[in-house]
Protein backbone atom coordinates (compact mmCIF):
# COMPACT_ATOMS: atom_id res chain seq x y z
CA UNK A 1 0.00 0.00 0.00
CA UNK A 2 2.91 2.79 0.83
CA UNK A 3 4.50 1.47 -2.04
CA UNK A 4 1.24 2.52 -4.10
CA UNK A 5 0.77 5.64 -2.40
CA UNK A 6 4.74 6.61 -3.23
CA UNK A 7 4.02 5.56 -6.72
CA UNK A 8 0.97 7.83 -7.06
CA UNK A 9 2.64 10.83 -5.70
CA UNK A 10 6.51 10.74 -6.15
CA UNK A 11 7.34 13.65 -8.92
CA UNK A 12 10.58 14.35 -10.52
CA UNK A 13 12.31 18.10 -10.40
CA UNK A 14 11.02 20.42 -13.07
CA UNK A 15 13.14 20.29 -16.42
CA UNK A 16 11.87 23.61 -17.85
CA UNK A 17 11.37 23.19 -21.54
CA UNK A 18 11.35 25.85 -24.20
CA UNK A 19 9.02 25.34 -27.33
CA UNK A 20 11.75 24.54 -29.41
CA UNK A 21 13.49 21.52 -27.52
CA UNK A 22 9.81 19.91 -26.41
CA UNK A 23 8.89 17.08 -28.36
CA UNK A 24 5.54 16.23 -29.54
CA UNK A 25 3.89 13.37 -26.81
CA UNK A 26 3.40 10.93 -29.85
CA UNK A 27 6.74 11.78 -30.80
CA UNK A 28 7.56 9.93 -27.47
CA UNK A 29 5.85 7.16 -27.54
CA UNK A 30 6.53 6.30 -31.31
CA UNK A 31 9.76 6.05 -30.14
CA UNK A 32 9.04 4.09 -26.68
CA UNK A 33 7.23 1.64 -28.59
CA UNK A 34 10.25 1.48 -31.76
CA UNK A 35 12.19 0.09 -29.32
CA UNK A 36 9.91 -2.87 -28.56
CA UNK A 37 9.34 -3.54 -32.29
CA UNK A 38 12.98 -3.49 -32.76
CA UNK A 39 13.32 -5.76 -30.95
CA UNK A 40 11.52 -8.99 -31.87
CA UNK A 41 12.87 -10.31 -35.20
CA UNK A 42 11.73 -8.68 -38.01
CA UNK A 43 9.66 -6.00 -35.53
CA UNK A 44 11.47 -3.31 -37.00
CA UNK A 45 9.35 -3.35 -40.59
CA UNK A 46 6.16 -3.81 -38.47
CA UNK A 47 4.26 -0.60 -38.70
CA UNK A 48 2.65 0.91 -35.86
CA UNK A 49 -0.65 1.57 -35.24
CA UNK A 50 -2.12 5.12 -35.89
CA UNK A 51 -1.33 6.70 -32.51
CA UNK A 52 -3.71 10.11 -30.97
CA UNK A 53 -3.85 12.00 -27.96
CA UNK A 54 -6.47 11.48 -25.47
CA UNK A 55 -6.70 13.13 -22.09
CA UNK A 56 -4.73 14.94 -20.06
CA UNK A 57 -4.32 16.07 -16.56
CA UNK A 58 -1.44 17.50 -13.85
CA UNK A 59 -0.73 15.36 -11.07
CA UNK A 60 2.54 15.71 -8.21
CA UNK A 61 4.07 12.51 -9.86
CA UNK A 62 4.55 13.75 -13.49
CA UNK A 63 3.74 17.10 -13.85
CA UNK A 64 1.85 17.60 -16.74
CA UNK A 65 1.03 14.60 -18.83
CA UNK A 66 -1.02 13.46 -21.95
CA UNK A 67 -2.58 10.00 -22.83
CA UNK A 68 -1.51 8.80 -26.64
CA UNK A 69 -3.23 5.77 -27.48
CA UNK A 70 -4.69 3.16 -30.52
CA UNK A 71 -6.79 0.43 -30.14
CA UNK A 72 -4.18 -1.79 -29.05
CA UNK A 73 -2.22 0.44 -25.93
CA UNK A 74 -2.48 3.14 -23.96
CA UNK A 75 0.62 5.30 -23.02
CA UNK A 76 1.09 8.04 -20.51
CA UNK A 77 3.83 10.70 -21.60
CA UNK A 78 4.74 13.53 -19.08
CA UNK A 79 5.57 16.54 -21.14
CA UNK A 80 7.15 17.92 -17.54
CA UNK A 81 9.62 15.35 -18.10
CA UNK A 82 9.46 14.43 -21.41
CA UNK A 83 9.23 10.37 -21.31
CA UNK A 84 7.15 7.85 -21.18
CA UNK A 85 6.20 7.12 -17.54
CA UNK A 86 3.37 4.49 -18.37
CA UNK A 87 2.04 1.45 -20.74
CA UNK A 88 -0.93 -0.39 -21.14
CA UNK A 89 -1.39 -3.44 -23.60
CA UNK A 90 -4.96 -2.86 -24.19
CA UNK A 91 -4.51 -5.75 -26.64
CA UNK A 92 -4.05 -8.37 -24.13
CA UNK A 93 -6.37 -9.36 -21.60
CA UNK A 94 -5.34 -11.53 -18.74
CA UNK A 95 -8.01 -15.05 -18.75
CA UNK A 96 -10.20 -15.30 -16.26
CA UNK A 97 -11.32 -17.91 -14.30
CA UNK A 98 -14.42 -18.35 -12.77
CA UNK A 99 -14.43 -18.72 -8.81
CA UNK A 100 -17.29 -21.68 -8.99
CA UNK A 101 -16.99 -24.62 -11.76
CA UNK A 102 -19.77 -25.95 -13.73
CA UNK A 103 -21.62 -28.41 -10.50
CA UNK A 104 -21.00 -25.35 -7.97
CA UNK A 105 -17.63 -26.22 -6.50
CA UNK A 106 -15.51 -23.38 -5.30
CA UNK A 107 -12.20 -24.04 -6.99
CA UNK A 108 -9.08 -23.37 -4.66
CA UNK A 109 -6.38 -20.83 -5.44
CA UNK A 110 -3.58 -23.55 -6.35
CA UNK A 111 -6.49 -24.74 -8.96
CA UNK A 112 -7.65 -21.24 -10.79
CA UNK A 113 -3.38 -20.95 -10.85
CA UNK A 114 -3.03 -23.83 -12.37
CA UNK A 115 -5.70 -23.07 -14.73
CA UNK A 116 -3.93 -20.00 -16.01
CA UNK A 117 -0.13 -20.39 -15.84
CA UNK A 118 1.56 -21.30 -18.71
CA UNK A 119 4.81 -19.29 -18.35
CA UNK A 120 6.80 -20.50 -15.93
CA UNK A 121 8.09 -17.56 -13.42
CA UNK A 122 11.54 -17.72 -14.75
CA UNK A 123 10.82 -16.81 -17.94
CA UNK A 124 8.50 -14.39 -17.21
CA UNK A 125 10.66 -12.98 -14.74
CA UNK A 126 13.42 -12.86 -17.51
CA UNK A 127 11.18 -11.09 -19.77
CA UNK A 128 9.91 -7.89 -17.51
CA UNK A 129 13.56 -7.78 -16.55
CA UNK A 130 14.30 -7.56 -20.48
CA UNK A 131 11.29 -5.01 -20.68
CA UNK A 132 13.08 -2.91 -18.31
CA UNK A 133 16.48 -2.87 -19.53
CA UNK A 134 15.01 -1.81 -22.25
CA UNK A 135 13.65 1.61 -21.73
CA UNK A 136 15.45 2.34 -18.65
CA UNK A 137 18.66 1.04 -19.12
CA UNK A 138 20.84 -1.51 -17.54
CA UNK A 139 22.75 0.35 -15.27
CA UNK A 140 19.91 2.25 -13.53
CA UNK A 141 18.30 -1.27 -13.30
CA UNK A 142 21.45 -2.49 -11.72
CA UNK A 143 20.74 -0.09 -8.70
CA UNK A 144 17.62 -0.85 -7.71
CA UNK A 145 16.66 -3.32 -5.51
CA UNK A 146 13.34 -5.66 -6.22
CA UNK A 147 9.94 -5.13 -4.43
CA UNK A 148 7.78 -7.47 -5.74
CA UNK A 149 8.66 -10.83 -7.58
CA UNK A 150 6.10 -13.31 -8.83
CA UNK A 151 2.30 -14.37 -9.35
CA UNK A 152 -0.21 -11.51 -7.69
CA UNK A 153 -4.22 -12.48 -7.60
CA UNK A 154 -6.89 -10.13 -8.92
CA UNK A 155 -10.08 -12.00 -8.29
CA UNK A 156 -10.97 -13.68 -10.76
CA UNK A 157 -7.51 -12.96 -12.86
CA UNK A 158 -3.79 -13.50 -12.29
CA UNK A 159 -0.73 -11.60 -13.29
CA UNK A 160 3.20 -11.80 -12.78
CA UNK A 161 4.35 -9.03 -11.36
CA UNK A 162 7.88 -7.32 -10.92
CA UNK A 163 9.27 -4.04 -8.93
CA UNK A 164 12.03 -2.42 -8.45
CA UNK A 165 12.87 0.42 -6.47
CA UNK A 166 15.86 2.58 -4.97
CA UNK A 167 17.45 0.80 -2.24
CA UNK A 168 16.57 2.53 1.44
CA UNK A 169 19.43 2.28 3.89
CA UNK A 170 19.32 0.81 6.80
CA UNK A 171 17.36 3.72 8.98
CA UNK A 172 15.09 3.13 5.69
CA UNK A 173 16.04 6.45 3.74
CA UNK A 174 16.45 7.17 0.60
CA UNK A 175 17.47 10.63 -1.15
CA UNK A 176 15.04 10.78 -4.44
CA UNK A 177 13.11 7.45 -5.98
CA UNK A 178 13.08 5.59 -9.16
CA UNK A 179 9.90 2.89 -8.69
CA UNK A 180 10.15 0.84 -11.91
CA UNK A 181 6.97 -2.36 -12.17
CA UNK A 182 6.47 -4.72 -15.25
CA UNK A 183 3.55 -7.30 -15.85
CA UNK A 184 3.24 -10.40 -17.39
CA UNK A 185 0.05 -12.19 -18.52
CA UNK A 186 0.96 -15.91 -17.14
CA UNK A 187 -0.53 -17.32 -20.27
CA UNK A 188 0.75 -15.80 -23.31
CA UNK A 189 3.70 -13.90 -21.71
CA UNK A 190 2.56 -11.12 -22.91
CA UNK A 191 3.51 -7.63 -21.47
CA UNK A 192 0.76 -5.98 -19.84
CA UNK A 193 1.83 -2.88 -18.49
CA UNK A 194 4.52 -0.89 -17.26
CA UNK A 195 5.41 2.09 -14.99
CA UNK A 196 8.21 3.80 -14.12
CA UNK A 197 8.39 7.08 -11.55
CA UNK A 198 11.15 9.21 -10.98
CA UNK A 199 11.65 11.56 -8.09
CA UNK A 200 15.16 13.46 -8.54
CA UNK A 201 16.83 14.78 -5.94
CA UNK A 202 20.44 16.15 -4.86
CA UNK A 203 21.83 15.03 -1.70
CA UNK A 204 23.01 18.21 -1.74
CA UNK A 205 19.99 19.68 -1.87
CA UNK A 206 19.56 22.19 0.96
CA UNK A 207 16.89 20.75 3.75
CA UNK A 208 15.81 22.39 6.86
CA UNK A 209 14.23 19.17 8.05
CA UNK A 210 16.50 16.51 8.21
CA UNK A 211 15.17 13.01 8.28
CA UNK A 212 15.79 12.48 11.97
CA UNK A 213 13.78 15.61 12.96
CA UNK A 214 11.46 14.49 10.02
CA UNK A 215 11.02 11.45 11.95
CA UNK A 216 10.23 13.38 15.67
CA UNK A 217 7.25 15.51 13.85
CA UNK A 218 5.68 12.13 12.63
CA UNK A 219 6.01 10.46 15.64
CA UNK A 220 4.63 13.37 17.83
CA UNK A 221 1.66 14.39 15.61
CA UNK A 222 0.91 10.37 15.05
CA UNK A 223 2.32 9.14 17.68
CA UNK A 224 -0.79 8.19 19.69
CA UNK A 225 -1.95 5.25 17.51
CA UNK A 226 -1.53 2.15 18.37
CA UNK A 227 1.37 0.38 17.65
CA UNK A 228 2.60 3.13 15.29
CA UNK A 229 6.25 2.97 13.74
CA UNK A 230 7.40 5.06 10.75
CA UNK A 231 9.28 2.44 8.69
CA UNK A 232 10.71 4.60 5.72
CA UNK A 233 11.27 8.27 4.74
CA UNK A 234 12.13 9.18 1.29
CA UNK A 235 12.93 12.65 0.09
CA UNK A 236 10.91 13.55 -2.65
CA UNK A 237 10.20 16.61 -4.72
CA UNK A 238 6.17 17.39 -5.11
CA UNK A 239 5.37 19.51 -8.19
CA UNK A 240 3.06 22.11 -8.56
CA UNK A 241 1.21 23.20 -11.52
CA UNK A 242 3.25 26.72 -11.80
CA UNK A 243 6.23 24.58 -12.68
CA UNK A 244 7.87 24.87 -9.16
CA UNK A 245 8.89 22.21 -6.75
CA UNK A 246 8.43 21.25 -2.85
CA UNK A 247 10.95 19.36 -1.30
CA UNK A 248 9.36 16.94 1.10
CA UNK A 249 9.56 13.97 3.24
CA UNK A 250 7.30 10.90 2.14
CA UNK A 251 7.08 8.85 5.09
CA UNK A 252 5.27 5.48 5.58
CA UNK A 253 4.58 4.50 8.72
CA UNK A 254 2.64 1.11 10.30
CA UNK A 255 -0.54 1.82 12.81
CA UNK A 256 -2.98 -1.10 14.43
CA UNK A 257 -6.42 -0.59 13.35
CA UNK A 258 -9.90 -2.02 13.61
CA UNK A 259 -8.76 -4.37 11.11
CA UNK A 260 -5.20 -5.15 12.01
CA UNK A 261 -1.77 -4.23 11.49
CA UNK A 262 -1.73 -1.46 8.39
CA UNK A 263 -0.01 1.12 6.22
CA UNK A 264 -0.77 4.79 6.37
CA UNK A 265 1.60 7.64 4.56
CA UNK A 266 1.63 11.28 4.77
CA UNK A 267 4.53 14.18 4.07
CA UNK A 268 6.61 16.53 6.05
CA UNK A 269 7.59 19.65 3.99
CA UNK A 270 11.25 19.38 3.98
CA UNK A 271 11.81 23.37 4.62
CA UNK A 272 8.80 24.03 7.37
CA UNK A 273 8.71 20.41 8.68
CA UNK A 274 4.77 21.07 7.89
CA UNK A 275 2.85 17.86 8.36
CA UNK A 276 0.99 17.41 4.83
CA UNK A 277 -1.64 14.46 5.13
Amino acid sequence: MLTLFLLAQMAQMPMPMSADTAEDPVALAKEFLEADLSSRPGGGSKELSVLTTGGSGFDRTNGSWTFVESPSVRIKVSTTQQRVVAMDNLAVSPREVAVEDANGRTRSPEEMRGMVVQVPVEVARDRGVEYANRHIGKETMGGLSISADGLVSRGSRFVYRFAWRTTLDEDGVAFGMETVSVEIDPTSGEVLRFRNLVSKVDEDQPIAIEATRCRRIVESDLGHLEGFKVTQMVLVSLLEEDSTSVPAWAVGYEFVGPMGRRPGACYVHAMTGKLLK
